[in-house]
């Protein structure tokens, strides 16, 4: 007997997901000096987060993308955070990198969870008839 089902998981995975993809994207352009690949990297991210929710926890419905959404922002406050306190920078334009995060994330965070539902659906064993 698990402490937690796969369906109530899905939340606070698209929640950890988001944050995760967002904190590299930022991190990597930063350490890197990725330049115009960030917001492709992030997407990219926000893609693949969306699709491991959704494989993991069966779902995908409005709940886990607006969870992937939330990770968004929850990500965007721990990476301007860590600016703030470690590097002394501050991304007072910070709520503008959201908006355009979530602009950016749209389409790849749907796409995630429906590519996960079709893995699923072309997977699942067909009944045997004879």
């Amino acid at each position: 007997m698990s402490i937690i089902s796969r369906q109530q998981l899905g939340p606070w995975l698209g929640i950890l997901l988001g944050a995760i993809s967002i904190v590299c994207a930022q991190r990597m352009e930063a350490n890197f000096d990725l330049g115009n690949l960030l917001w492709p990297l992030g997407a990219t991210l926000l893609f693949f987060a969306s699709l491991l929710a959704g494989m993991i926890t069966h779902r995908r419905d409005l709940i886990s993308a607006i969870a992937v959404f939330g990770g968004i922002i929850v990500g965007g406050i721990v990476d301007a955070t860590y600016d703030l306190y470690a590097n002394h920078i501050d991304q007072n334009l910070f709520g503008l990198a959201m908006i355009f995060w979530f602009i950016v994330g749209a389409i790849p965070i749907v796409a995630g969870f429906w590519v996960s539902a079709l893995i699923r659906r072309l997977t699942q064993k067909a009944p045997v008839t004879g």
